[in-house]
This record gives C-alpha cells, sequence and structure tokens, in this order.
C-alpha cells in the first residue's frame, strides 16, 4: 500500500499523496474527492503536513552550523566549539598628561570617567577611563600621566542580589552594543561593609580551582551578555545574598575609528589631594595641564562592531581546530581574528619560506576593518596575546598589509527612451554594483584579482538600456617617506605599465617635502612626447612644483610595474605619498601579500 508522502514542501505533491492513499482503502473508492466534503479534510490534513514538514525542515537545519541561519543559534552551536564570537569592541587611544603646578599636594589623581571629547562626521564621541589613577608627588612641581589608555564609550553598573530559592536566577547585562572585553565583575560578601572582591574573567577552564574567584562572559539572545559565575567546582559559587555589580562600557564600535589629534579635546578631571592634611580633593585647571596623543597611537583604532554570523561560521571550527594552541599558520590565523575583532583579512607567513630563510619567525599581515593600519599599540597588544598560544621559542612578527587602490571611472552611455530609470537612479545602481564588486572574495583577498571584463559586463547588465561601458582604470599605491633620511625605495604593481597615456607623465606622485629643496616636489615618470627620439623613458625625475626638472632620482620596470627610487624626506613626522601609474593590461592580479 503507497504511503503518504509528509516530506514534501509543495502543497499539491503533499495533497495528491493523502488522497491517493485514501484512495486504496475500499470504504473510499468510489468517492467524488473533488466535489465531496472529503476533499475540504483533505485540504486541512494537506495544510497541517505542509507546516508541520516546514517547521521540522527550519528546526533541522537550524542545528547545524553550515546551515543554521538566526544568529542565537548560531553562537550557541559556537559555544560547543569552544569559540567566543566577538563583541563590539571600544575604539582606543593613548595619551600623555603633563600636570605643572602640584607642589603643593601628596598625589595627584586622575579621575576615572571622561578623558576625551572627540568630534568627526558631525557625530561626537567620548573617550573615558575606567579607573582612577594615582601619581605620588614627592616634592615635584610636575608630573606626569604616560600611556594611558582611554576607550570609546560610557560605562554603566548594574548590581544583582544572589537569591538562591529562585533556581533560574540569571545574570544579565541589558544593553546592547556592550564591549565584552571591558566588562568586570565584583562581589559584595557583606552588605554591611559594602567591600568588593574584584573578579577575574576567564574564557577557558584552565588552571582554575574550586575557589578562584573568577567569571565568564557569554553571548546570549539578542546579542546580550551574560555573567556566569563558577559552582565550587570549577570557580567559586555565588552565595545567597551577596552583591554582584557588573560594569561594562557601551561604544559606537568602529565608527569612532581614525580620529586624529586635532579632533580631540581634553575633557578630563585632574585632582590633587593632600594625605597628611586631609580635606577634601582639588579640582586642577586645564590650564596647568599640557596633554598630547601617545606617539604609537597617532589615530583612535581597535573598534569594530559584532561579529557577522558569516564570520562566525568561517572561524569557530577553524578555531576549534587549533586547539588553542598556535602550531600551524592556520592556527595564527584563527587566534589573531579572535584577539583582534577589527580584522578584516589576515595572512600568516612561516619565516622558513621568505628568502633568505628566516628561521623561527612568523609573520603576520593584518588587514583592518577600519583603518589603513593596525596601530603600535593595537600591535603590541595582539603579540603580547600570542604568548599564551605559540609554542616554543617563535618569534612573532606583525606586518602592515600592502594595499593597491584601483581607480575606475566608468564611462557609460545608454538609451533613455528603453529605460525608466534615470541618469541618477542609474549612477547609483552603477555605484552599488562596484560597492559589491570590490567586495567579492577573488577581489579583497590577498593576490586578489581585478577583471575589467567582468566589471564592464556587470554594469551592461544592470539595465538593457546601456549599450557602452568604458572603464579608466588607474592604479594608486600609498608610500611613507622616512623623515629626513636617504632611502631608497621600492614600489610594485606586480602588472605591465603603460607609458603612452595623454598629458606630461605615465607615473606620477602627490607633491611632497623633499630635504634641500625650497618648494614641494613630485616624482614623475615622462611620456614619449616629452623625449627627443619619442622612445620610452624609465626615469624616474624629482620635479618641482613649477615642472622643473632637479635630477633623476630612480628607475621603472614597466614590464613589471617595479619602481625604484632614492628620495629624502624632510625632517619632522613622516609623509605619506600616493603614487598613480596606468596599466597596460586591465586584469590584474596583485601580489601574494598585496590586498586590492
Amino acid at each position: 500500500m503507497e504511503l503518504p508522502v509528509v516530506s514534501s514542501l509543495e502543497f499539491e505533491e503533499v495533497r495528491d499523496s493523502i488522497k491517493n492513499f485514501i484512495k486504496n482503502k475500499s470504504d473510499f473508492k468510489d468517492y467524488d474527492f473533488e466535489g465531496s466534503n472529503l476533499s475540504m479534510l483533505i485540504d486541512i490534513l494537506s495544510y497541517n503536513t505542509l507546516y508541520t514538514t516546514y517547521n521540522v525542515n527550519m528546526a533541522s537545519n537550524e542545528l547545524n552550523l553550515d546551515t543554521a541561519v538566526l544568529r542565537d543559534n548560531i553562537v550557541s552551536i559556537s559555544k560547543r566549539l569552544g569559540y567566543t564570537p566577538s563583541s563590539y569592541t571600544s575604539s582606543k587611544v593613548k595619551i600623555n598628561l603633563n600636570v605643572s603646578g602640584v607642589g603643593s599636594y601628596d598625589v595627584v589623581k586622575f579621575k576615572k570617567g571622561s578623558a576625551l571629547s572627540a568630534s568627526t562626521n558631525t557625530r561626537n564621541y567620548t573617550f573615558i577611563i575606567t579607573d582612577d589613577i594615582d601619581i605620588s608627588v614627592k616634592g615635584r612641581s610636575t608630573v606626569s600621566f604616560e600611556n594611558i589608555e582611554v576607550v570609546e564609550g560610557t560605562e554603566f553598573v548594574i548590581s544583582y542580589t544572589v537569591d538562591e530559592t529562585n533556581e533560574h536566577q540569571r545574570f544579565f547585562i541589558p544593553n546592547n552594543f556592550v564591549d565584552a572585553e571591558t566588562v568586570r565583575v565584583s562581589v559584595i560578601s557583606d552588605p554591611t561593609n559594602t567591600r568588593e572582591i574584584e573578579y577575574t574573567r576567564k574564557d577557558t577552564i584552565v588552571d582554575v580551582s574550586n575557589s578562584d574567584t573568577v567569571f565568564f562572559v557569554e553571548e546570549v539572545q539578542d546579542q546580550k551578555y551574560e555573567i556566569v559565575f563558577g559552582d565550587d567546582v570549577l570557580g567559586r559559587k555565588v552565595r545567597d545574598g551577596e552583591v554582584v555589580k557588573i560594569r561594562y562600557v557601551i561604544t559606537n564600535g568602529s565608527e569612532a575609528n581614525d580620529i586624529s589629534g586635532l579632533n580631540f579635546k581634553f575633557i578630563g578631571r585632574v585632582v590633587g589631594l593632600n594625605i597628611e592634611g586631609g580635606g577634601g580633593p582639588t579640582t586642577i585647571g586645564y590650564n596647568s595641564i599640557d596633554w598630547s596623543l601617545a606617539s604609537d597611537t597617532p589615530k583612535s583604532d581597535g573598534g569594530s562592531e559584532f561579529e557577522s554570523s558569516r564570520s562566525i561560521k568561517y572561524r569557530a571550527p577553524r578555531f576549534y581546530a587549533s586547539q588553542e594552541r598556535a602550531v600551524t599558520l592556520a592556527d595564527y590565523e584563527s587566534i589573531v581574528t579572535q584577539i583582534y575583532p577589527n580584522t578584516d583579512l589576515v595572512k600568516v607567513i612561516a619565516g622558513e619560506t621568505l628568502s633568505p630563510p628566516q628561521f623561527g619567525k612568523v609573520l603576520i599581515v593584518i588587514k583592518p576593518n577600519i583603518g589603513e593600519a593596525v596601530s603600535a599599540s593595537e600591535k603590541l597588544r595582539i603579540q603580547k596575546e600570542l604568548v599564551k598560544y605559540k609554542v616554543g621559542s617563535i618569534d612573532v612578527k606583525l606586518l602592515d598589509a600592502k594595499g593597491i587602490t584601483f581607480v575606475i571611472t566608468p564611462k557609460v552611455i545608454f538609451d533613455t527612451s528603453k529605460t525608466r530609470n534615470r541618469e541618477i537612479q542609474l549612477r547609483s545602481l552603477i555605484n552599488d554594483y562596484i560597492a559589491d564588486f570590490v567586495k567579492k572574495i577573488g577581489f579583497n583577498s590577498f593576490g586578489g584579482a581585478f577583471s575589467n571584463l567582468a566589471l564592464t559586463c556587470g554594469i551592461k547588465g544592470l539595465d538593457s538600456a546601456i549599450t557602452f561601458v568604458g572603464n579608466n582604470v588607474y592604479l594608486k599605491q600609498n608610500v611613507q617617506l622616512t623623515p629626513g633620511v636617504s632611502t631608497n625605495y621600492v614600489t610594485e604593481f606586480f602588472t605591465k605599465l603603460k607609458s603612452d597615456v595623454d598629458g606630461e607623465y605615465y607615473a606620477l606622485s602627490e607633491f611632497f617635502c623633499h630635504k634641500g629643496v625650497a618648494s614641494p616636489v613630485f616624482l614623475a615618470a615622462k611620456t614619449k612626447e616629452l623625449i627627443d627620439d619619442c622612445s620610452t623613458d624609465t626615469n624616474i625625475y624629482l620635479v618641482t612644483e613649477g615642472g622643473d626638472v632637479l635630477k633623476i632620482v630612480g628607475t621603472i620596470n614597466l614590464e613589471t610595474g617595479t619602481l625604484t627610487y632614492t628620495v629624502q624626506g624632510c625632517d619632522g613626522s613622516a609623509q605619506d605619498i600616493n603614487i598613480l601609474v596606468v596599466p597596460d593590461v586591465l586584469d590584474v592580479v596583485v601580489g601574494p601579500d598585496v590586498v586590492p
């Protein structure tokens, strides 16, 4: 006997299957299934079966990491692999303070709370310190606070009283956009004396005894977080009546990255205290405070958003495979993305594969989601965090990703009679398509490739009224000039360059300050029109803003796209310049350590 098919997700298939099953019963052989009331009952059974099948199918999908769609389920599965998805993280910057006229105080204190305000892109941000910082004066008239890290956001505190009669009590952080790295927990065992015992955050149960005052942070429903304490086997269990205080920072994430010194204003509070003489703290005026950003953090950095579901699916199994130890290159990649949530791309290079080999070294190249490069302070933090994972005496070095920018100007011709879209709408469609194009993994990756044909066909396919697409493509690379030192630079574009172009130069840099030259200068390579015998000139010249050639400083290899030149930047701070060239072939594959 044919059994009804209950696994189908098509209503007609389910209905026909149930109807055929009933027809095989001798009691229903002569029934008209289309015109009788039995038809309505079959429809009800079919709909019920269809809904049940759909729910079972969706629920089954949510049990597996590869097929789950809801973030809460993806996070729950990743927990079983020992992976904690990245939260919002605060942008950070370090500051130095010099406080003068403090000889009459015993102690100078930098009070916790607001330290800097910043304004950029019509938005205001506040950077805070989370603890008071004290410095003993000891007869000095000036004291210095150095490398004080401030984080963007606002600190909140929430308290719970432990109630053992409530077996379902949980300690939630009720806000979104929480930087989980800033969560701190203290417990008041005796409410009568308000003495707080600071608990230590742990990410694993390694070396955790039954009396250790530790806590764990876990993401729960709706991208919120829960504080989990021990059970007197793994960590101390909180007792009835104890007060749990949770401090945390709510942040704007990556929005506050890349804010430079000129956009900051000091709003912190510094006070002087006389320990022996008693009395309250005295606020020190801003006219006695000289502040600056630390040299290793010229811009704010480190802010990021919640880790995406796609990223969790990719990283969780690889983090599990690394088993919290850095042995293989894949282990390093997985652990770095966990330590530095602002990672967009990461590549790990074994030192022995270099020429010449550098045995015992691991080179890690990181491209951040926000910003051009990882700040010096963040690199130092990543290296310190890697110490507990790496094996033996491996020397880890962090490098900035080299980047080649593709400057694309599409020229589009379309027939207005064949489309309802106006020019502004087509322009928006093209811009959106290009934005999606550069995010594709074939392009946005180390050693990525650019295909002009694919871009042209994609733009042309946006609207049938588009009759012609032509793309002007330029390559641009940033170079940082060392101040005051004559340095040899090598800039690689990894493709054949075009020397026969319109204009005076086929390679050109931005203006910069060269030591010994009064006016701004730029680097340039002349086109054939400027050469007497119309040959290709592969020299790189140093040219003044008036167009006067000062000297030859290097050469260009047109076949490989390699520029070699020697210049000496002015004393002072480092200068960033962009060098622009035209590719001869519009399908470009960049170098293995370069991100387009």
